[in-house]
This record gives C-alpha cells, structure tokens and sequence, in this order.
C-alpha cells in the first residue's frame, strides 16, 4: 500500500514508501515541512508548538515569529489521497509581507525521475518521465491561468523500485513546482517544494488576518 504518510516526531518521515529524511540530519535549504520568506524573517517549519497525529489525519502549528501556522493533513478513505492545507495568521499588530511560502518534502538520497505535463492550446496532456540528474527541474503556470505552462502536477519515483508519490496543486493563483538535488555528506537528497509561485510574491497580510494556502 504506497497510500500512507507516517510521522515521527512531528515531521514527515515517509511518503508512499518513498523515504524521507529526519529535520536534524538535514541542511537548511531542506529542512521542515513549510519554506515562509517574511518581512520579519525566513521560516523553515521545524520545531512545532502543537501537534496531533494519527494515522489518518494530523494537525501541526508553528510559531513563525509574529506568524502563526496551521498545517492540516487528512487521508481520504475511499480513495487513500492526502489532502494538505495550511493557514498563516498575523498575530501582531503590524502588517507583514509574505515574499515566498512553499511546502517542502525532503527524500533520502537516490535515483529519482520526474513526470510532469505540458498544457496549452492544441497540446494539452503532453508529457514524459525525466531523470532527475542535477540541479532544479521546476513547472509552474502564469497570469494566473492554472494550466498555462504545465499541469498543476508532478510525479516523482525512484527509478530502481518504481515507488513514488504524486504532488498535485489545488491552485489560488499562480503556483510552483520545483523538484532540486541537494548536496548533503557527499550524497545528494531530493527536494520538493510546492505552492504558491515566489516569482515577484508580495502578499500582506493585515494585523489579525489570515492566508491560506493552496
């Protein structure tokens, strides 16, 4: 069964049989489950103030200086998809700019490949699976039309087992996608991260209010 997410410790430590790295193993540019690039600082989502997990739903919170986030995650029964949604809330008395806010998976070092899709007029649902060999492969939209660009969707597999994981978008607004290879003790790790696109990001969120993520 590739349809399980398992938490230790409060942070992702495998997804779909596809294994995942503990936070205190790991350099910042992958550490935590959530990337939020503030006015008032760079938060990497590592060490909640509250959290509750079983084996289908999980709720973690986060103190992110003035900020506070919620990440909520349920499994669908009938169809064993988890579903993720984070909401980020100013708790101060000042408005904050949100320059960047992704989420971020971060897999122990392998052989990786990467399925994603065109998608524009005349040529929807082109694509093909890539090996994953240096560097960032990312897909995204623009002017705010989900599929101009690339399907809100990508496939990530280890290419000697074949067990991988789907990451799919449930846009507001432009989105990202980026997959990167990490140098990490002489190996290198494999980085998702995924969510609102940080290509010219510039949200404020007003005192007391509230994002919420795609």
């Amino acid at each position: 069964m590739f349809n399980t997410i398992k938490f230790i410790n409060n942070s992702v430590s495998r997804v779909f049989n596809v294994d995942t790295l503990p936070l205190e193993s790991l350099p910042n540019r992958a550490k935590g489950v959530l990337m939020l690039n503030t006015s008032q600082e760079r938060f990497e989502g590592e060490t909640p103030i509250e959290s509750k997990i079983d084996s289908d739903s999980a709720f973690i919170k986060w103190n992110a200086g003035s900020l506070s986030v919620s990440s909520s995650w349920n499994r669908c029964d009938k169809t064993g998809i988890w579903s993720r949604k984070d909401i980020v809330e100013n708790n101060s008395e000042q408005e904050i700019e949100i320059y960047g806010s992704v989420y971020r998976f971060a897999f122990a070092s392998s052989e990786y490949e990467i399925y994603c899709q065109n998608s524009s007029w005349c040529s929807e649902n082109q694509g093909e699976w890539q090996p994953l060999a240096f560097g960032t492969t990312e897909v995204s939209c623009f002017g705010g039309r989900t599929c101009m660009g690339a399907a809100p969707y990508m496939c990530l597999r280890d290419k000697e087992t074949k067990k991988g994981v789907i990451f799919n978008i449930i846009p507001q607004g432009n989105w990202v996608i980026r997959v990167s290879k990490v140098l990490h003790n002489e190996e290198f790790l494999c980085v998702v991260e995924l969510g609102l696109s940080d290509k010219n990001l510039k949200l404020k969120i007003r005192s007391g209010g509230k994002l919420e993520l795609p």
